[in-house]
């Protein structure tokens, strides 16, 4: 038997707010949710439905929630509790926009030069 645990988790990717509605909507049916708890989930952040269940039971949940028309997926619990990263820190690293001189700019470069008042020069 599996004993690795697992979490289910949704994310509102709607284009149309009318789509995104009927399915705040039926989850507000089926599971009973009140207006707040529809609000976090449309918020279009990854947002965990259910935490520490075994397969068959997550697998059972996005089922659910896909036939009513929400996107999921199942995920493994990370074992010290931390999140899991789907995006790469390569991606969430801040460029440097003052490395250098841009050579393709029809402006000159004015963070290397001193100001345009006249005190400036002095």
């Amino acid at each position: 038997m599996d004993s690795k645990l697992y979490e289910v988790v949704y994310i509102d990717k709607f284009d149309q707010r009318e789509e995104a509605s009927a399915v705040g909507w039926r989850f507000r049916r089926l599971f009973g949710l009140d207006n707040r708890t529809i609000a976090k989930l449309g918020s279009g952040k990854p947002i965990i439905l259910k935490k520490n269940i075994p397969f068959n039971m997550a697998a059972q949940l996005k089922r659910l929630v896909e036939a009513i028309g929400g996107v999921c997926w199942v995920q493994p619990v990370p074992k010290n509790g931390a999140g899991h990263e789907r995006r790469r820190l390569q991606r969430r690293r801040q460029s440097n926009r003052r490395g250098g001189q841009r050579a393709d700019s029809a402006l000159a470069e004015r963070r290397i030069s001193p100001g345009r008042r006249s005190t400036d020069w002095l």
